[in-house]
């Protein structure tokens, strides 16, 4: 194919591909990579796609994305869009920690300490491509899948796993494929950890309500659209031909600011048709989805027919932003100084810092105070119900207030549902401003009633949050507490038990032991009178029993638990589970595979402290 289109000049194009010949290299590698990337998407996914679904069969799965390979050959297929396009739904996988919080703007090795991964690229743009694919094939009607938990290290429980969770649902990913099971005999060392284990993974108990947490989220963010008010442009044709500002970082400067966006792929201007691309006053229609705004990151040569169409899009009302600069020429054809100019003309040049200021009268939400860990997920059901998913990937607790700037007008009330509790609360809403307060690791959905059937049906669901009340107080601590402990596999055979006070990590008493630690106590209750109990910090997943009935699971500090229904007037007995990983059980195994070992990091048991409130 490339000698039929090259011609006699086949040999010197083709030398162009890898050594630097100015009046061939950016067309040649176009060329080279357009052929590559294109030839995989149709005798690869387009035609495992085809004959799934004439056998009545969905095809899904994902590429290798790693550092950039989504765009690259080697490791990637060339082109993320396409590669995918044959799919019936969108994919990605997380797998060997390439994504892990804190991590988001440095590079890091991952856990076999062999590659290097780009934190920036992982946590800014991975899952953030796939759900963009999800809402811009027709065929694959929003959904997108990710593959995760798989190879993390024995060290990954539920903690970091409901962490990961909120990480791709306030993304946009609404299918998951847990990969966290092997039937081998425990302990099987491939792509640990394993959740069952033969009964050996202390925090197995607590995975189930993760699953149904997950069920409950991908549930409210599917059968309907993301709202997104920018198209992001996607860079693979850029990075093909020259120089180019990574996605990434654009898509950062986004996401900090509580911009939402899609990736677009050039593609989805040189085939309209295939896209279902349309651009109508004030807004850049592609499927489903419509934009308000266009950003361009800097790439020295770009695409003939996104070049013509962005006068279209500058005369139809819509801002477009060129990121560190416009291009020097297109990649695909012949367009003269002078029609370039003339095309971008209106097109305004930015920098990353003035991303938040340009886009904000476009955004769908503004919080004050600004926080950068803040993320935000806006979905539309195709009932027309309005949600917001919000998430606190932070250190700290964010107090604050949310303004939804968009829908003032439009909404009768809002409300808070807590979908890891299945409760749901009334909002301070103040025409579109409430009081948002997030703890880390925690996510909120807003559902917004825009007629008074859902006004009334949400309204009469609304039940009362656990969080302790502002006028409670604090009662004398319960000092002394019995401490016993056992092995997932024995369980519930506790050891004898021993007297402890907080904050008590066992690991300083067993460095080595993965399971259960158990800790009871008793407290006088008073009748008529509130009571809840709160956990500062514990490793890692906290069970809470008030005469052995059980009050739920939580896997986040701080660990708070309202005990008033459980209580009775006098004695009552306490009883606090805490299942730990298994990492530090395994910490002294030896790998087969020669990789290195995992030095445990965190404590076991209550490491914090253990208050009661009363009101």
């Amino acid at each position: 194919e490339l000698k039929e289109e090259w011609g006699p000049l086949f040999l010197q194009v083709l030398v162009a591909c890898w050594y630097d010949v100015p009046q061939f290299s950016p067309a040649a590698r176009l060329s080279y990579m357009d052929h590559v990337s294109r030839l995989f998407q149709e005798n690869f996914s387009q035609q495992v796609g085809d004959w799934c679904r004439a056998h009545g069969v969905e095809y899904i799965g994902h590429i290798i994305e790693d550092n950039g390979s989504h765009a690259r050959l080697g490791h990637g297929p060339g082109h993320f869009f396409r590669a995918l396009w044959g799919q019936d739904m969108s994919g990605v996988d997380v797998v060997l920690q390439q994504i892990r919080p804190g991590l988001e703007d440095t590079p890091f090795y991952r856990i076999d300490g062999v590659d290097v991964y780009n934190g920036e690229m992982f946590h800014n743009i991975l899952a953030k491509m796939g759900s963009s694919l999800g809402q811009i094939d027709p065929k694959k009607k929003g959904r997108t899948m990710c593959e995760i938990f798989g190879a993390y290290g024995w060290s990954e429980g539920l903690k970091l796993m409901k962490w990961l969770t909120d990480h791709m649902l306030v993304r946009g990913i609404n299918y998951f494929v847990p990969h966290a099971f092997t039937m081998a005999q425990f302990p099987d060392p491939d792509c640990p950890p394993h959740f069952y284990a033969h009964g050996h993974n202390p925090e197995y108990k607590a995975f189930g309500p993760l699953m149904v947490y997950m069920n409950r989220a991908n549930e409210l963010i599917s059968g309907g659209r993301h709202v997104a008010p920018v198209a992001l442009l996607y860079h693979g044709e850029g990075e093909w031909t020259g120089k180019v500002l990574p996605d990434e970082k654009v898509a950062r400067a986004l996401a900090e600011n509580q911009v939402e966006f899609d990736f677009v792929p050039f593609d989805a201007f040189s085939d309209k048709e295939t896209y279902h691309t349309k651009i109508e006053t004030g807004s850049l229609q592609i499927n489903t989805q419509k934009y308000q705004a266009v950003l361009v990151p800097y790439m020295q040569f770009m695409d003939a027919a996104f070049v013509s169409d962005v006068k279209k899009l500058t005369d139809a009302g819509l801002p477009v932003y060129f990121v560190d600069g416009k291009p020097e020429g297109v990649f695909d054809g012949e367009i003269s100084e002078q029609v370039l100019e003339e095309n971008l003309v209106d097109a305004e040049i930015i920098g990353l810092a003035d991303i938040a200021e340009k886009t904000k009268e476009v955004a769908d939400i503004t919080i004050a105070p600004q926080d950068s860990y803040i993320r935000y997920y806006h979905y539309i059901k195709e009932d027309g119900m309005q949600i917001y998913m919000l998430v606190n990937e932070g250190k700290e607790v964010y107090e604050g207030s949310l303004d939804l700037v968009q829908e003032k007008e439009k909404t009768i009330s809002v409300y808070v549902y807590d979908a890891w509790e299945q409760k749901i609360y009334a909002s301070d809403d103040k025409d579109g401003k409430i009081s948002l307060r997030l703890a880390p690791g925690k996510s909120r959905f807003l559902l917004l009633a825009q007629d008074a059937g859902t006004d009334q049906m949400l309204a009469g669901a609304v039940t009362e949050e656990t969080a302790i009340a502002d006028e409670a107080k604090e009662l004398a601590p319960l000092h002394t507490w019995k401490r016993s402990t056992v092995k997932s596999i024995d369980y519930p055979a506790f050891s004898d038990a021993e007297e402890v006070s907080f904050p008590d990590d066992y690991a300083k008493v067993d460095p080595e032991f993965s399971g259960w630690i158990r800790y009871e106590n008793t407290l006088r209750a008073e009748a008529g009178k509130r009571y809840w109990l709160e956990i500062t910090d514990a490793f890692e997943t906290v069970d809470v029993y008030v005469n052995d009935k059980h009050l739920g699971l939580q896997i986040f500090a701080p660990y708070v638990f309202d005990l008033s229904d459980a209580l009775a007037a006098g004695e009552n007995k306490i009883r606090i589970e805490v299942a730990t990983t298994l990492e530090r059980q395994m910490s002294s195994t030896p790998d087969p595979y020669g990789r290195p070992k995992e030095v445990p990091k965190d404590g076991s048991g209550i490491t914090g402290q253990v208050h009661i409130y009363s009101l």
